[in-house]
């Protein structure tokens, strides 16, 4: 097309690549209109409020901002994503030295706190392990 030397093409990077304040205004734009923003997001299951530096930071990196969110690390809260997900292997060894190859016990009903504090305890084993 003749059409696209003409006119500048609209912008089709990663919404990444938009500057902070392009994005913070859009969200209030949309809020100003009555075009909600907050709703369930990932796995924890919260309802989240966020602010339009929180949906920046949301976009730059989403781990980072829910770990955050949680109170524990990022690659804290990437294992505990695995975890819900899949099931996380139990942590106990035999007297050979080998990793027992069961999933921990209730992995899907695990916050990512409750998987942090089980992880610091030592308590991320299967039920035979745990008792």
């Amino acid at each position: 097309g003749m059409l696209a030397k003409k006119h500048k093409l609209p912008y089709t990077g990663s919404m990444q690549d938009y500057p902070a304040e392009t994005i913070q205004g859009i969200i209030r734009l949309l809020n100003e209109n009555k075009i909600q923003t907050e709703a369930i997001y990932e796995p924890i299951g919260c309802t989240f409020h966020p602010s339009p530096q929180d949906i920046v930071s949301m976009i730059r990196d989403r781990d980072a901002f829910f770990a955050n969110e949680c109170g524990i690390s990022k690659s804290e809260y990437q294992d505990w994503k695995k975890c819900v997900a899949g099931g996380f292997q139990c942590t106990a060894h035999n007297k050979q030295g080998e990793q027992c190859r069961k999933r921990i016990s209730g992995y899907r009903d695990l916050s990512p706190q409750q998987f942090v504090e089980r992880k610091k305890n030592g308590t991320l084993k299967c039920a035979i392990h745990l008792k």
